[in-house]
């Protein structure tokens, strides 16, 4: 690891005068806002709640170490130059930070961004609204993998009333169409 960043410290050191910072600041936009708006907009269409699409965006907004093995590469072929060179580079220093605290802290930016993103358009999971208020006297199954599919069984064969909470598309549809009631939902997300 400290060879890593020494040697990324010698890469922007040669090449900070001929950087090109707007490229660098698109570069960055990009990485950190418009790469996790994409991949939240993907997930959402998925049928990810929008919980859980923010978590993970957040997880992927930085650029990787493995650009600078790409980019190096390929000025060491002469590809490229120095200034793409230490553009790549000065963007990997900047979201690796950025992302680093935004990662740590993503319980609070989803607090805190919560309004604007509830302007976007929905993914598959706003498509079906359930109506909690209705459910009464049965038992909640947090959860329908592995065990949770055995317990379920369990209670389709028993004719015991059973509500499953799941946040995974798949088992979702799979739930469903064993005709059991099942709520999209994590029961960690307050939403």
């Amino acid at each position: 690891v400290a060879i890593f960043f020494i040697e990324l410290g010698l890469i922007l050191g040669k090449g900070l005068g001929e950087t090109n910072f707007w490229v660098v600041f698109v570069l960055i936009a990009y990485s950190l806002i418009g790469k996790p708006l994409f991949v939240m907009g993907i997930l959402e269409f998925l049928g990810y709640r929008r919980h859980v699409a923010f978590q993970t965006s957040v997880g992927l907004s930085q650029v990787s170490e493995f650009s600078l093995i790409v980019v190096t590469l390929a000025f060491l072929k002469g590809q490229v130059g120095q200034p793409v060179l230490s553009s790549i580079a000065l963007t990997a220093v900047v979201t690796m930070a950025v992302s680093s605290f935004s990662i740590s802290n993503s319980e609070k930016l989803y607090k805190l961004f919560r309004p604007m993103l509830l302007l976007l358009p929905k993914g598959r999971q706003g498509e079906e609204k359930e109506d909690v208020q209705k459910l009464t006297g049965h038992t909640v199954l947090v959860g329908c993998d592995r065990s949770g599919t055995r317990i379920m069984h369990y209670y389709k064969q028993a004719h015991w009333p059973l509500v499953v909470v799941d946040f995974n598309p798949d088992i979702y549809e799979q739930v469903k169409r064993d005709k059991m009631k099942i709520i999209f939902g994590d029961i960690t997300d307050s939403e």
